[in-house]
């Protein structure tokens, strides 16, 4: 039996259980996370707006841009948010501008608590935020009118051309049945319940094949309409 294996999954756990409490407890103080909620003029939420870091001179502090180069995200149905950040310990006081819908809104990071001391509480940040402005979805039903015409199309298109093929197409004209040329029985009759025009023997198949009439109904109904047809 090969036990190089277990000699590697035992070396790994004791690596593992090795490494000090400190060093699984150090990434807290490089992480921050900032709760907001976010409303319209009205106070309204502002659903689905993009929310993220303005990286722009003169914005956001470049050392913050730098650990956080692709961070956003976008509100809630409730224009509620969470945006995580990776910060340095020594980042206080530097400044934050958060681009929410195109509007900036700058905040300064403070990483100390009301003891001067850093904690795990001081890197959860509730901040409340009012846009000057109602968010646009324009780009969001444009969206959604190309998924419907993507997925629902196809399936309405599926379902007409099915049942326009559960009824074959007879060529005729419809109006009033034409008689052979020795005039003793009309050469072409009208269907008596789709007014289709077809030849008279063909009458009796095609209300039993398309309109679902017993053998014997249609039989009556074609003498029928051929008698009027005949009048």
């Amino acid at each position: 039996m090969n036990r190089l294996p277990w000699v590697f999954t035992t070396l790994l756990l004791l690596m593992l259980l090795s490494v000090p409490a400190s060093a699984a407890e150090h990434t807290w103080d490089h992480r921050m996370s900032i709760n907001g909620q976010v409303s319209q003029p009205g106070g309204g939420p502002a659903r689905w707006a993009t929310v993220g870091l303005d990286c722009s001179d003169g914005a956001t502090d470049p050392s913050v841009c730098g650990l956080n180069p692709k961070v956003d995200t976008k509100t809630s149905f409730s224009g509620n948010f969470e945006l995580g950040l990776h910060i340095e310990p020594g980042d206080g006081g530097k400044q934050l501008v958060l681009l929410i819908d195109g509007q900036s809104f700058n905040h300064t990071l403070d990483l100390l608590g009301e003891d001067g001391e850093a904690g795990r509480e001081d890197r959860l940040v509730n901040i409340e935020f009012e846009l000057d402005h109602k968010v646009s979805h324009k780009a969001e039903l444009v969206i959604l009118a190309l998924f419907l015409l993507t997925i629902v199309a196809p399936i309405v298109g599926y379902f007409i051309i099915r049942r326009r093929g559960a009824t074959p197409h007879v060529t005729g004209t419809v109006g009033r049945a034409k008689r052979s040329p020795t005039g003793d029985a009309p050469e072409m009759i009208n269907c008596p319940k789709c007014e289709v025009s077809l030849k008279a023997a063909n009458l009796s198949r095609h209300l039993t094949k398309v309109h679902g009439w017993s053998k014997l109904k249609a039989a009556e109904a074609a003498d029928e309409q051929l008698a009027r047809d005949e009048d």
